[in-house]
């Protein structure tokens, strides 16, 4: 089994301008800024509207994009659900996938996600430097 990183852009339309708070009643359409990691091929595509068992996947047509929900849980966890639909595993598969569930609205798969700014380079978001006690930028620590 192949594992790949990768890179998303999550946006509330077509035209994906930042800046705006995602809330999980808006739905978010999720953008893959990578595409194949070693040739950029299928780079800007969006993950798909695949449901009741077919591998969620990539489109360029935006028409076909799956609209997700993206619920914040206690100490960094989100789970992914869909927003007419829920998102769950696809099926027992030597290659991992999730699909919608057009039969359970509220099934989400819960991950760990980490947000990273567009720009990692822009000196505003070097908070490593920060001095004091607090060296995650405010994220919550949720051993204590």
């Amino acid at each position: 089994m192949n594992f790949h990183y990768g890179k998303f852009q999550l946006c509330l339309d077509e035209k994906c301008e930042g800046g705006a708070a995602i809330n999980p009643q808006d739905g978010v359409y999720i953008r893959d800024l990578y595409g194949d990691v070693r040739t950029g091929a299928n780079k800007g595509q969006w993950l798909n509207n695949a449901k009741d068992g077919a591998h969620i996947g990539k489109t360029k047509n935006f028409d076909l994009a799956g609209k997700f929900a993206l619920s914040k849980w206690p100490c960094g966890k989100y789970c992914l659900g869909g927003l007419e639909w829920g998102v769950g595993p696809a099926c027992p598969s030597t290659t991992p996938a999730i699909t919608f569930f057009s039969q359970d609205p509220q099934m989400c798969t819960p991950f760990d996600l980490t947000e990273i700014p567009c720009d990692i380079k822009a000196p505003v978001n070097n908070c490593i430097w920060k001095s004091g006690k607090n060296q995650c930028c405010g994220k919550v620590d949720c051993s204590q």
